[in-house]
């Protein structure tokens, strides 16, 4: 505004001004474009991920619903039903598509079964799929979150009974 003042105040000519003022402009165009380039390009990683989770799920579906035993595939399915599986030809191809090794396929489901304790669904297994393919080094990362959750709860549990224990003391 300052500078649009004093072109029309005569204190200074469009010569001087124009150059600045078209690159400014020019600038906010970039700028613009590549902020609205960067924020499709995010909605395209999303999508995709999403797109990848759906083909997942197609793939297991059918052995996910022979394991749980009805059509719908909803349902759990233990460490022990899966272990029957794992030499399944499509958990085979399944486990290989995600990068996964057949020999780490029992800790896999170590991991997502809490030692065998809780059942599996099919959104938890195909999930756990996605965030450890690739490397073990991603299962063992996983699977030492899992434990220190666990940990974790135990800690708050025996904590709590300490506190009922002897509540005049603060841990």
């Amino acid at each position: 505004m300052y500078t649009l003042f004093k072109v029309s105040t005569g204190g200074l000519s469009w010569g001087e001004v124009s150059d600045p003022l078209i690159l400014n402009a020019v600038t906010a165009v970039f700028v613009s474009s590549t902020e609205e380039y960067a924020s499709k390009d995010s909605d395209s990683m999303l999508n995709g991920q999403l797109l990848r989770k759906e083909q997942y799920v197609k793939q297991i579906f059918s052995l996910y619903q022979e394991m749980v035993g009805d059509r719908s595939g909803e349902g759990e399915v233990s460490k022990s039903v899966f272990m029957k599986y794992i030499h399944d030809p499509r958990m085979i191809s399944f486990a290989s598509s995600l990068e996964i090794d057949n020999t780490d396929f029992e800790q896999f489901l170590d991991v997502l079964s809490s030692k065998g304790e809780h059942g599996i669904d099919l959104d938890t297994f195909v999930d756990g799929c996605i965030r450890l393919r690739g490397a073990a080094k991603s299962m063992d990362v996983y699977d030492l979150l899992i434990h220190q959750q666990s940990l974790a709860k135990e800690v708050e549990f025996i904590r709590s009974l300490l506190e009922k224990l002897t509540p005049r003391a603060q841990f």
